[in-house]
């Protein structure tokens, strides 16, 4: 009895798995550009005007998917005392590229504006918060 028990649970365990249920389209083979584009490398200044510029941006694409318009957040730290290492901004943006399938590649080599900002600042990263999948 409990042979049959254990043996029932584990097919029902390995359907689940087969079929990708409860595995946020790993399986199914749905996009999710948070998950598949992975942000490698990026610069960032602030010119005289106080304008906040992020460039090559550098970002991988795992997945079998191109994906368009990527939507980021951009988090900026205080570089002054006392509050050093504090989020003091953030914002979101959407960069205006193409990112193929199983692609590795620079963007915005001559820049995109994402915010005001200072000399005070320091820059926290980027975040992918969306994408759009072609033809999807």
């Amino acid at each position: 009895m409990r042979l049959s028990i254990f043996t029932a649970l584990a097919l029902a365990l390995f359907c689940w798995v087969a079929l990708g249920v409860g595995l946020e389209g790993e399986a199914r083979g749905e996009p999710n550009p948070v998950r598949d584009i992975k942000v490698i490398d990026w610069n960032f200044f602030v010119s005289w005007g106080g304008v906040a510029v992020i460039h090559h941006v550098t970002l991988e694409n795992t997945s079998d998917f191109t994906y368009t318009d990527v939507l980021v957040k951009v988090k900026y730290y205080s570089r002054s005392a006392p509050s050093a290492g504090v989020m003091i901004a953030s914002t979101s943006g959407v960069l205006k590229i193409t990112v193929p399938p199983r692609s590795k590649k620079t963007y915005l080599k001559s820049g995109a504006t994402l915010g005001m900002g200072s000399s005070g600042f320091g820059f926290g990263g980027i975040e992918i918060l969306n994408a759009v999948a072609v033809g999807e």
